[in-house]
């Protein structure tokens, strides 16, 4: 069964994901605010959601808008509850990581060289790049 992944904005960098995604047989959603990009994105096929109307259903979520604070803690806690790995760009503003790492019952961030992963009281795993010295 192929995964349904979401991908979070539908520029240059989300159309490549979505390209991408779907040519390795995955089920895409987009979300996107801009309504020229929806339009282009259902009329290439993609299914076109707001956020919220994709959780609980999403397997894996790529952050590629560019905006601040396009995954909440609240949608966080609301994503289906697996063991999943939700992954996202290399910007730490797209996603509130540090709400996430104050919550409740999350386990502490570990790191390799190329991910920070924390993981959810509920066991999900949340993996982005490392913040980038400025």
């Amino acid at each position: 069964m192929a995964k349904s992944l979401v991908v979070c904005g539908y520029g240059d960098v989300g159309k490549g994901c979505a390209q991408s995604l779907r040519g390795q047989g995955a089920r895409v959603v987009i979300t996107e605010i801009d309504p020229i990009n929806a339009l282009q994105a259902a009329m290439e096929g993609y299914e076109v959601a707001t956020i919220e109307q994709t959780l609980g259903r999403g397997d894996i979520y790529i952050s590629a808008s560019g905006n601040i604070d396009v995954i909440t803690l609240e949608h966080m806690q609301r994503m289906k509850r697996s063991g999943d790995r939700r992954q996202y760009r290399p910007f730490d503003n797209e996603i509130q990581v540090d709400a996430l790492n104050a919550a409740k019952g999350v386990k502490k961030p570990t790191s390799n060289r190329r991910w920070i992963s924390t993981r959810s009281p509920t066991g999900t795993k949340f993996s982005c790049w490392p913040k980038v010295a400025s």
